[in-house]
């Protein structure tokens, strides 16, 4: 017997994009990452946003820490690039063609990519096996928050849905 595996897919405090055509001015809001980043250098630019990231960073230092540090060490091209991306960006007409089965997860405090937009990703899905928020957790969701969200990952793996 021939067994075709479909992977499944985890979308992990996804952000929707924002249609932006190629060559076009990016929001402002998502141009200021770019100039920020190119006039402070990663290491204060990561000072300055890490705790953003982070559900309840005055409970939790160490995760602001460890956040901070990761974005740190961001290639400032591959950064730029990145956002680039985000900006050309539309998850919801993507999410509506995945045929695999797919997974939304996100934190609950997640300031980032908030909840409702996860949401919005999740009920457009054509294949949506789950909608997990996390509570306790902002966008930095794996840092904060690994086990529960090493849970939600292991479930789908583990499900014959996929099979």
């Amino acid at each position: 017997m021939v067994r075709s595996w479909l992977f499944p897919l985890a979308l992990i405090s996804p952000a929707l994009g924002y249609g932006v055509a190629p060559g076009a001015a990016l929001p402002d809001g998502v141009q200021s990452r770019i100039d920020e980043i190119r006039e402070l250098g990663p290491a204060a630019f990561a000072k300055k946003r890490a705790a953003r990231l982070v559900g309840d960073p005055q409970a939790r230092p160490e995760i602001v820490a460890a956040v901070q540090e990761a974005m740190g060490s961001v290639n400032p091209a591959g950064y730029v690039q990145a956002v680039h991306a985000l900006g050309a960006g539309q998850l919801l007409l993507d999410a509506a063609t995945v045929t695999v089965p797919s997974l939304v997860a996100v934190g609950a405090l997640d300031q980032i990519t908030p909840p409702k937009n996860a949401r919005s990703v999740y009920e457009t899905l054509a294949n949506a096996v789950g909608y997990h928020e996390i509570p306790n957790a902002g966008h930095a969701l794996p840092q904060e928050e690994a086990a529960a969200l090493a849970h939600v990952l292991a479930k789908i793996v583990a499900s014959p849905a996929h099979v």
